[in-house]
C-alpha cells in the first residue's frame, strides 16, 4: 500500500510534466512577449503621433507654411 500512495503523485507529476512546458521555453515565451510589447509600444507612439498629425487643423499648418514663404 505505501507504495501504491507514493505512486500516486508521481503518476500526477509525471502527468503534469507532459502538459505544461519546459521552463526554458516559458523563459522563451516570456522574453519574446517583452520584444513583443516593446515594438507595439513603439509601433502605438508612431501611430498616435501620425494620428495627431491629421487631426491638426489644416488652417493653422497651411497658415504657418504661408507665413515661411513670406520670410
Amino acid at each position: 500500500m505505501n507504495t501504491g500512495i507514493q505512486s500516486q503523485p508521481e503518476c500526477a507529476k509525471a502527468r503534469l510534466k507532459r502538459q505544461l512546458p519546459s521552463p526554458s521555453t516559458l523563459h522563451d515565451l516570456l522574453a519574446e512577449n517583452r520584444r513583443e510589447r516593446i515594438l507595439l509600444r513603439r509601433l502605438l507612439t508612431l501611430s498616435e503621433r501620425i494620428y495627431e498629425a491629421d487631426d491638426a487643423p489644416r488652417e493653422e499648418v497651411n497658415h504657418g507654411r504661408q507665413m515661411g514663404r513670406g520670410k
